[in-house]
């Protein structure tokens, strides 16, 4: 639980796990069919589930390179019961917020350092 300093409020854990990111999408000022698909992280939780299946069949890791070789296998695996993302058409509008706000960013940084300098 977390609990508001001075509030009488009393939020459940799981109600701010998700939070960055949902702000993030709402930031770059996505289209509602594109915002409402990347808000859910289900995509990302099946991945995960499907990469832990296969990997824990491995009993010994050699080495780093194995644990990628296997963790592309079971990616690979999980890509396989991928559906299309419904808002798939918006894609283009998501590229273009992204370089954008990579644009904002890269710009701040730069000021930050001449200021610095």
């Amino acid at each position: 639980m977390v609990i508001a300093a001075g509030r009488d409020l009393v939020l459940p854990d799981g109600l701010l796990e998700g939070l960055d990111e949902i702000l993030t999408v709402t930031r770059l000022r996505l289209p509602s069919e594109l915002r409402r698909s990347l808000a859910c992280t289900n995509i990302i939780e099946n991945m995960n589930g499907t990469i832990r299946r296969i990997c824990r069949n491995v009993k010994r890791w050699r080495d780093a390179a194995m644990a990628l070789r296997w963790r592309a296998v079971a990616m690979i695996e999980a890509a396989k019961g991928f559906r299309r993302l419904k808002a798939h058409t918006r894609l283009p509008s998501l590229r273009a917020a992204l370089l954008a706000h990579q644009a904002c960013a890269v710009g701040a940084e730069l000021d930050r350092v001449s200021e610095a300098a």
